[in-house]
């Protein structure tokens, strides 16, 4: 007896025909599916509307109330929808600097000495903030064997860069500082800076953050992870020096 052989054969993709006039003879499908596949695709939803309320005209020297109506709701809606991406695009920009900010936390609680500190934040931080350059600096006064793994600034050189009561500096264009970036000050155009601050125990510290890009820092930015971090470098330097 010959066998048959029952293997079926891949179909022809259906075209654009064929699928409207399926719909058309099987409504219900439409009612049923169609509220999800609208929901999961906005854009089709936005112009399967706009197409379903087209204008009208009615003539000369009438006002369609309606048609001017839907129009400017069609720009609301437009409009709404570019500042909700707008808002995803931002909130997943801050997930990811909290995300970084994090693994520099990490890295810097790792230290078991000042010198071991100031390592990390020049060759580890860098690339996990995503920026240039990174690092620690000091105006005189700490003890000679920690003085030697940071840069130190002059007295009083804080407060002129950072303002006497501020604690923060966001520079988006900063032309030549030899004092701060020594023989890499061409190469800095932007920087954040954080004071930090000790007491009578300790000189005035700055955290330094250098990109080689323009604008990367700006007055406008939220400093709150920038703070967090420069709490954190704060008490890893109090661990060190301050036992």
């Amino acid at each position: 007896m010959a066998s048959s052989d029952t293997r079926s054969t891949p179909s022809a993709p259906l075209n654009r025909e064929q699928v409207e006039r399926y719909l058309r003879q099987h409504p219900d499908l439409l009612r049923d599916a169609l509220p999800d596949l609208l929901a999961d695709h906005p854009d089709i939803t936005y112009h399967t509307l706009a197409a379903t309320l087209p204008e009208r005209e009615l003539g000369k020297n009438v006002v369609d109330f309606q048609a001017h109506s839907l129009k400017h709701l069609r720009q609301e809606s437009e409009v709404l929808r570019v500042g909700l991406e707008e808002m995803m695009d931002t909130a997943r920009a801050n997930l990811w600097l909290q995300s970084c900010t994090h693994k520099a936390v990490l890295a810097v609680l790792r230290a078991d000495s000042f010198t071991d500190l100031a390592r990390i934040i020049t060759d580890e931080v860098p690339a996990l903030l995503r920026t240039d350059m990174a690092m620690l600096s000091f105006e005189p006064g700490l003890p000679k064997n920690a003085a030697v793994v940071v840069q130190e600034v002059p007295r009083s050189f804080i407060d002129s860069r950072l303002g006497a009561d501020e604690r923060f500096a966001l520079r988006p264009w900063i032309e030549n500082e030899p004092m701060l970036y020594g023989s890499n000050a061409a190469g800095i155009c932007s920087d954040a800076l954080a004071r930090l601050s000790f007491g009578e125990d300790l000189p005035e510290g700055l955290l330094v953050l250098g990109s080689r890009a323009s604008e990367n820092f700006y007055p406008e930015q939220g400093v709150e992870l920038f703070g967090f971090f420069a709490d954190v470098v704060e008490q890893c330097v109090r661990r060190c020096l301050c036992r």
